[in-house]
């Protein structure tokens, strides 16, 4: 039951969790591709869109909301 909701949905689960937490996914999607569950190509790509798309988000918060959050820390000394 779990390898077939990996194989259906690997690729989504894949791009959700490189945004997260890169580095344990991208390791554990290597050892899948490596055991021919998935496609090397399809996790390199996969991984660097979901950081790049990961990596503006979080610019696009801290531009948005940096200044509010450093005048709170600021009104705590």
């Amino acid at each position: 039951m779990f390898t077939t909701e990996l194989l259906r949905y690997g690729y989504v689960l894949l791009f959700l969790a490189a945004g997260f937490e890169g580095d344990a996914s991208l390791l554990t999607a290597t050892f899948l591709a490596h055991r021919g569950y998935f496609s090397l190509p399809a996790v390199m790509v996969t991984a660097a869109v979901a950081t790049c798309c990961a990596n503006q988000g979080y610019y696009w918060l801290a531009r948005r909301h940096a200044r509010a959050a450093s005048d709170r820390l600021r009104g705590h000394r």
